[in-house]
């Protein structure tokens, strides 16, 4: 699983934030400060041994609890009411390069099986100087190419961050979503594929695929917000602007907090639901519990489609409600 940021990726932010900052960070949110936080692989791998594919549950002694959209909303900062969930397509390797304004003949030899290698994209769009170092690569000017950068960025973020498929590679398909957002930003919405895929992948890793393909570090900090009981009203980071950035300093004060393996071990398998933080102090809207005709929502992932049915999150805060959707 990704377990943090790899410098090619910090460094294409910084060389990148003082032009296209704001722009990307209307795109994507709280989640650039993945960039700066370390998932912790031993507490999600023994988290993933209480995962329950046929409810889409985490399964505890007696309690069930599962990710909802508005939590993962919230923690990433990016809105899905009144939004369309994204929806992935294919794309060919030859219109992936020409949306890329990249040379097909000269670049065609570096997209392999539908994946591109970050450091591929980083030499050619994250460095200032990489037009005129490839400019025989592109076809397009200078000008489009500076335009394009923040696209590619976003791209290479998604296909490391948040929808990885091997390490430090990045996959094709994503580009048609990313164009898509960029060109409709108040249309569409990230958050229902970021949660599919971290479902999806769940339910792959606990049947032997060895590469876990959704966000781990979000999951991680979803799973301790809720592992950590604290009193609302003694919540002094509700009003932080970034739940990211602020997680560790929310559970500073947990005291006896498990550590290693064997300690995370013990704790899942004791938990209580008397003991956990069912609803997060700063989710006030009312949650999507299901449709109006279907007991559970289907979200659309990159890779496919994931049956989502949250009831078993919802029914602990009396929040149930049939969302014509």
């Amino acid at each position: 699983m990704v377990v943090s940021a790899p410098h090619i990726l910090q460094n294409w932010w910084q060389n990148i934030r003082r032009i296209h900052g704001v722009e990307i960070q209307g795109h994507l949110g709280a989640l650039l400060s993945l960039l700066g936080t370390q998932c912790n692989k031993v507490f999600v791998t023994q988290l993933m041994g209480f995962w329950e594919p046929s409810t889409v549950t985490f399964k505890f002694l007696d309690f069930e609890i599962t990710p909802i959209l508005e939590e993962i909303s919230s923690l990433i900062e990016l809105p899905i009411r009144g939004r369309l969930p994204v929806i992935p397509s294919t794309i060919c390797t030859g219109d992936f390069l020409s949306v890329l304004d990249l040379h097909i003949f000269r670049s065609l030899r570096y997209v392999d099986g539908g994946h591109i290698e970050l450091d591929y994209l980083f030499q050619r769009f994250g460095r200032l100087e990489g037009y005129y170092e490839y400019q025989r690569e592109f076809e397009c000017t200078r000008g489009a190419w500076e335009h394009m950068r923040s696209r590619v960025f976003v791209m290479d973020f998604l296909g490391v961050m948040v929808l990885p498929i091997r390490s430090n590679s990045i996959d094709i398909n994503i580009l048609p979503m990313v164009v898509s957002i960029f060109n409709d930003p108040q249309r569409f919405t990230l958050v229902p594929m970021i949660l599919a895929e971290v479902l999806r992948s769940m339910t792959a890793c606990i049947k032997g695929h060895n590469f876990f393909g959704g966000c781990s570090i979000l999951l991680q900090i979803w799973a301790r917000e809720h592992f950590y009981r604290r009193d609302s009203q003694m919540d002094y980071y509700i009003g932080a602007p970034n739940k990211i950035e602020s997680h560790e300093d929310r559970l500073q004060n947990w005291v006896g907090a498990p550590i290693g393996r064997e300690e995370w071990r013990t704790f899942l398998n004791n938990v209580m639901g008397d003991t956990i933080q069912w609803k997060f102090s700063w989710v006030t809207e009312l949650a999507f519990a299901r449709t109006r005709y279907f007991f559970f929502i289907e979200l659309i992932g990159l890779r496919g489609i994931q049956p989502y049915a949250p009831l078993r999150v919802m029914r602990q805060f009396g929040v149930i409600q049939d969302i014509p959707l």
